[in-house]
């Protein structure tokens, strides 16, 4: 079946909470229905121009692609992604990725 936006993403491994500004922890998420999304994300392209348009014209502030399509009112599919396609946003994750890189465990 063709879907116009597909993500690839993982199960959530770890327990995620919803916390105040005061770091007072307001409730604990299911982590059977949260996915860790990963990129690269697949959109037919007049679905993401016209929902970043719409994004745009409404001023609202989106995190990637797939928000601004949900936003636009599509339906956003997951499929399975890859443990070893994680974003480099840390020192850490650079650490990790230049470790893995010497092992040989990716090329």
């Amino acid at each position: 079946m063709i879907r116009d936006a597909v993500v690839p993403g993982l199960p959530v491994r770890d327990t995620i909470k919803v916390v105040a500004h005061d770091h007072r922890v307001e409730r604990t998420l299911a982590r059977d229905s949260l996915w860790e999304i990963q990129t690269p994300q697949v959109f037919r392209r007049e679905v993401i121009v016209a929902a970043h348009e719409n994004a745009e014209r409404a001023g609202v502030d989106i995190s990637d692609d797939a928000l601004a399509v949900e936003q636009y009112g599509k339906r956003v599919f997951i499929v399975e992604g890859e443990r070893m396609n994680f974003k480099i946003t840390v020192a850490e994750d650079l650490w990790l990725a230049e470790l893995l890189l010497r092992e040989g465990r990716v090329s």
